[in-house]
């Protein structure tokens, strides 16, 4: 039951577009891109927009030039978000099969809590804060824990091999990286995501950009929640 109610919610939340204009920037539920320079000082951090609102091509404010002295093989690209009022979060993953443990939401959460309440403050041109990825609250400082990414935050988080991450090389030979966002209803147990949307992480005119393309709950299993929530009701009616 408490997986379809999931779907459900899933459902809803991909169909129905949210006011992400009334949310401040990197707040719960904002999509964050965090891309940052293996071996330099400056990782850029994009707000894409509201879980749920985004499809297409979003986050153009960042190019190659942002990270002096890099080529795309010295760039690296994560995804995540978090609903703390729910204890939900996203993160990206390369293959979409990654699993969380159990007990490690609230150093996660916490985590993105304070980079994004940080990058608020130093946002830029469409939602982007370009900044040294030494500081105290940089992605790279909080989650890879300073390029050690098997010992940072996403390995803490995650079951196996951490693959949040991936590089960017691709991107210098005009190709792409694609990545799947996924889904946790319950961030603090251990349990595998549903993937929600695949991101396409690529270069349109000389911009690193992303394309998120939601992935559509699978309509009989949909049908099958709705059918279970009804009968909920009717008994709730009967009793």
């Amino acid at each position: 039951m408490k997986k379809f109610a999931s779907l459900l919610a899933i459902a809803a939340v991909m169909v129905v577009s949210s006011a992400a204009s009334a949310l401040a920037a990197f707040e719960d539920m904002q999509l964050i891109r965090a891309i940052y320079h293996e071996g330099g000082t400056v990782e850029a951090l994009s707000d894409l927009g509201t879980i749920g609102s985004i499809s297409g091509q979003v986050g153009d404010a960042v190019d190659l030039s942002s990270f002096p002295n890099a080529d795309y093989s010295d760039l690296r690209v994560a995804y995540f978000a978090v609903d703390r009022s729910q204890g939900d979060l996203y993160i990206s993953d390369n293959d979409g099969s990654v699993s969380i443990k159990n007990n490690q939401y609230q150093g996660w959460s916490s985590a993105a809590f304070q980079i994004g309440f940080f990058a608020n403050q130093q946002k830029g041109a469409d939602n982007t804060t370009i900044w040294a990825q030494s500081g105290t609250f940089s992605y790279f400082n909080k989650m890879n824990k300073n390029g050690q990414v098997a010992g940072g935050t996403f390995s803490e988080l995650t079951l196996g091999a951490p693959d949040g991450e991936v590089s960017l090389a691709a991107l210098a030979t005009g190709g792409s990286t694609l990545q799947q966002l996924m889904y946790f209803s319950e961030g603090n147990v251990e349990s595998a995501g549903v993937a929600i949307a695949s991101l396409t992480t690529e270069v349109v005119s000389g911009q690193i950009v992303t394309t998120v393309t939601p992935v559509p709950v699978p309509a009989s299993a949909l049908l099958f929640g709705a059918g279970l929530i009804g009968l909920v009701g009717i008994r709730r009616k009967k009793a």
